[in-house]
C-alpha cells in the first residue's frame, strides 16, 4: 500500500511534492529531505540534527524512525550494511 501525501505520524507529515517529512509542533518546525536520507549514514545523520532540537521529544524522535521505515517499504534495516542505498524518490513517485 502506498503511502498517500499527508498521511502523519504524530508531529510528523509527509509531503509528496517536496519528497519531505515535515514537523510541526506547537514548539518548533523542521524538514527533512527525503532524497537526503538514501543511506545509513544520512538518516542518522537527520536523527542526530533532530534530537538536538529543545523542543523535540523522544515520542517525536520514534515517530521520525517509523516515518522513515514506513516510507522505505519497511526498509530502513536493509541499509544498516551500508552497502545499500533507498531512493526516495522512486520508490514513492
Amino acid at each position: 500500500m502506498a503511502i498517500q501525501d499527508g498521511h502523519r505520524w504524530g508531529h510528523w507529515e509527509y509531503k509528496k511534492n517536496s519528497l519531505t517529512l515535515d514537523f510541526r509542533g506547537s514548539e518548533g518546525q523542521y524538514e527533512v529531505d527525503l532524497e537526503q536520507c538514501n543511506t545509513s549514514s544520512g538518516i542518522l545523520d537527520w536523527i542526530l540534527q533532530i534530537s538536538q532540537k529543545q523542543w523535540i521529544t523522544l515520542e517525536d524522535i520514534g515517530n521520525l524512525v517509523r516515518a522513515l521505515d514506513e516510507l522505505a517499504g519497511h526498509g530502513l534495516q536493509a541499509i544498516c550494511d551500508g552497502s545499500t542505498k533507498i531512493d526516495f524518490k522512486n520508490l514513492l513517485h
